[in-house]
């Protein structure tokens, strides 16, 4: 009896599982949950068109999935449910459009009443799809397999505020375009499953009239055709980019304009770990990297070329030293560098094809010594990317510290390993500590894992505690398992969830492997706690060793926001001056809110 009230119970919630949740704006978490489970090789295959001066972005897009039946079958199964993102614009909501809609080679219209909603389509009659609440949600044609969604689309094209930026040159009057979809704001340029757990592979094709005009996406270019003219006598080039491995959709990317591609190849060629190619590698640009290139604008050419040599050898330095850190070749088959002027962001790091902000890197005056740590740090933090955040990705933006503490963390590293002379602990101190202890004593503080219901909310997560204490945390953890176990984690996380998503518990499975250590309340304090603690040492000493002249003395830890469930669990080291004006250093670990500490009298 009670066995077959087990399985009735794990076949009811199967059966709640397997139910379509509610459809509410953005991207909730029990939606991407529900995709996830339902949804597999997703595959997205878009062809725009790249017009002058345009308000829009046009384009087709291809959508490839195979739908599974999880945990259910017929007749019991609810109806099969394919739900796209499609959010417009406030403002531009006009511009925004969806036409000549097929699933599964049938035309589809959207569904005319709520009559019509609840009525299966005749045999071999039309389909009907929802538009609703920020989502395309396909019922009729939706079968067990391989799917297939085809439709038109238009989107807008903004100078701010959109997914989709113009920028016009001011000094020539020239027109860039680029895309920008993080976190969530794909669906804003075309529909698409917009959650970093769906990971998809990209394929490309863009056709302009503009001549001058070159194409910069995640994957090489297979190909580029010009020449080819069509009945208004507007001849086009189209340039082809073949599918990428699976990313997700906020590190898909493109840029358009009249760009200068500059690059300092030697004869040193290198195969990346993402290139699929059978022919010889082209020629390396810089030292043990992968085909690479840099793109700037054409107004700030002769400004970039005193830059060019060094943010070449920055970016391979960084390449090279990440490569041999994590024993994982680059994981894409190329590496660009775009420089967009006036971008939101200090740097942004989608596959392949990093972008940064066009001041960090050409300086608008005399550059001191912070000048050049800033902008050497954004290209390591957005190289470390590559490999933390674009081949591993978090399932959810709850995690978003894992890519963004990684990123930064190991940008020290590299600064450390390639420009010695900035002394890089010293500046991760100075730049990233005081940050998160500034924001981390406050009451308003959060834990490092952010709990997000909505993919809307997921921009209210970034700030110091992701960026300045999840680094910070991350130092820590090297200091308290030894750099050798932190290393070997790390490498046993990449390479088990390559071109796959991880939680941060995988991460601690691997500091577990390593280390020999039951670590789990150790990283639970630190991850999922908020706050911080304060040490001191104890105003009076606790006597002499009976065995030595020694004396103990005793540290205090007391949490700034008076929480006394949370223990403090750290590693750290102690400077102790003795009565002789003798300094020593030492270790001391710290698993209670009281630590007694042996040091000399």
């Amino acid at each position: 009896m009670v066995f077959r009230v087990f399985i009735l119970i794990l076949v009811l919630a199967a059966a709640a599982f397997s139910q379509v949740p509610v459809i509410e704006p953005g991207v909730s978490h029990d939606l991407a949950k529900w995709r996830a489970s339902h949804y597999s090789d997703v595959r997205y295959k878009l062809n725009l068109r790249l017009e002058k001066m345009s308000p829009v972005l046009k384009g087709t897009i291809e959508i490839r999935l195979q739908e599974a039946a999880v945990a259910c079958a017929e007749p019991n199964c609810p109806p099969m449910a394919i739900i796209l993102d499609w959010r417009k614009i406030k403002g531009s909501e006009n511009l925004s459009t969806i036409s000549n809609v097929s699933i599964n080679g049938k035309q589809a219209t959207t569904t005319p009443s709520a009559e019509a909603a609840a009525t299966p389509p005749k045999q071999g009659g039309e389909f009907y799809f929802e538009e609703r609440s920020e989502h395309l949600i396909f019922r009729d044609g939706v079968k067990l397999g391989e799917n297939v969604i085809k439709l038109d689309f238009t989107s807008p094209i903004l100078t701010s505020g959109s997914a989709i930026t113009r920028y016009v040159d001011k000094e020539d009057g020239a027109e860039y375009i680029y895309s920008l979809f993080v976190p969530s704001d794909a669906s804003t340029a075309f529909p698409v499953f917009d959650q970093p757990d769906l990971k998809a592979r990209f394929s490309l094709l863009a056709l302009t009239s503009e001549q001058d005009w070159s194409v910069v996406s995640n994957n090489r270019q297979l190909r580029r055709i010009s020449g080819e003219c069509f009945e208004e006598k507007l001849c086009t080039k189209s340039f082809i980019f073949p599918e990428t491995q699976p990313i997700s959709t906020y590190v898909f990317a493109f840029a358009a304009g009249p760009f200068e591609r500059t690059s300092e190849c030697v004869s040193s060629p290198h195969v990346s770990k993402g290139s699929r190619s059978d022919k010889e590698p082209l020629l390396t640009c810089g030292l043990l990297t992968p085909e690479t290139g840099i793109y700037v604008r054409k107004s700030q050419t002769a400004k970039f070329k005193p830059h060019a040599a060094e943010v070449a050898r920055l970016r391979d330095a960084a390449v090279s030293y990440l490569e041999s850190y994590f024993d994982y070749k680059f994981p894409f088959p190329k590496y660009d560098i775009v420089l967009i002027p006036e971008f939101p962001f200090g740097g942004m790091e989608h596959a392949g094809a990093t972008f940064l902000r066009e001041d960090r890197v050409i300086f608008p005056q005399e550059p001191t010594a912070n000048d050049y740590i800033t902008r050497a740090n954004v290209i390591f933090h957005e190289t470390a990317h590559q490999w933390f955040g674009d081949t591993v990705t978090m399932k959810w933006f709850d995690d978003l510290w894992l890519k963004e503490g990684f990123a930064e963390f190991m940008a020290y590293k590299t600064l450390e390993k390639v420009m010695p002379e900035y002394n890089a602990w010293k500046v991760f101190y100075e730049r990233n500590k005081q940050a998160a202890y500034l924001t981390d004593s406050t009451k308003g503080t959060t834990p490092i894992y952010q709990e997000i219901a909505n993919l809307s909310a997921a921009k209210s997560a970034y700030g110091n505690i992701v960026y300045r204490k999840a680094p910070s945390f991350l130092r820590q953890a090297e200091f308290y398992l030894g750099e050798q176990k932190f290393q070997t984690a790390v490498r046993a996380f990449l390479k088990k969830h390559e071109y796959a998503n991880a939680g941060w518990e995988d991460l601690v499975k691997e500091f577990e492997a390593a280390s020999g250590k039951d670590l789990k309340e150790w990283a639970t304090e630190w991850v999922t706690k908020p706050g911080m603690f304060v040490f001191s040492r104890k105003s009076a000493d606790l006597g002499m060793s009976p065995f030595s002249k020694n004396r103990f003395i005793e540290i205090n830890a007391t949490h700034i926001q008076g929480d006394k469930s949370i223990k403090p669990r750290m590693k750290f080291k102690i400077l102790v001056v003795s009565k002789k004006g003798e300094r020593d250093a030492y270790d001391l670990f710290l698993k209670s809110k009281s630590e007694p500490i042996l040091v000399k009298d």
